[in-house]
C-alpha cells in the first residue's frame, strides 16, 4: 500500500463560497495568491462539499466543510496545523459554526490545533 505524500505546508487558508455559491467563486483569488510567492508554505483550498448545495443552513453546511477539511488532512498525514479562511457570508457562518462544534475532540482540535482567522 502506498503512503500519502507528506504534508509539504504549515497552514491551510479556506476559500469559502457564500450562499448559492459555487466553489469557482474564488478562483481569481486562488491565482493571484499563488502567483504572489507569499503563500508557498500555505495550502490554499477551497471545499467543494456545499457547491449547489447551500439550503440546508450554516449547521450543515459548516460541518461538511469540517468533515472535507478532516478527510484532506487525513489523507495527507497532516500535523495539526493553523488555519485561515476566507469565505463569503454563508460560507464564513457555516465555518465558523462547523469549528466550533468541537468537544475537545472536534474539529479545531484534530485539524486546525487551534484558533484561526476567518474574514
Amino acid at each position: 500500500m502506498d503512503e500519502p505524500p507528506l504534508f509539504p505546508y504549515n497552514e491551510v487558508y479556506l476559500l469559502i463560497h457564500g450562499n448559492h455559491g459555487k466553489t469557482d467563486d474564488w478562483g481569481a483569488l486562488e491565482e493571484a495568491m499563488q502567483a504572489s510567492g507569499a503563500f508557498d508554505n500555505v495550502l490554499v483550498y477551497r471545499p467543494t462539499c456545499n457547491d449547489g448545495n447551500t439550503s440546508r443552513g450554516v449547521n450543515v453546511g459548516g460541518q461538511r466543510i469540517v468533515d472535507e477539511l478532516l478527510k484532506l488532512l487525513a489523507d495527507h498525514l497532516a500535523p495539526r496545523l493553523g488555519h485561515s479562511a476566507k469565505a463569503d457570508d454563508a460560507g464564513g457562518m457555516s465555518f465558523r459554526n462547523g469549528v466550533r462544534r468541537g468537544d475537545g475532540d472536534g474539529p479545531q482540535d484534530a485539524a486546525a490545533g487551534g484558533e484561526g482567522a476567518v474574514s
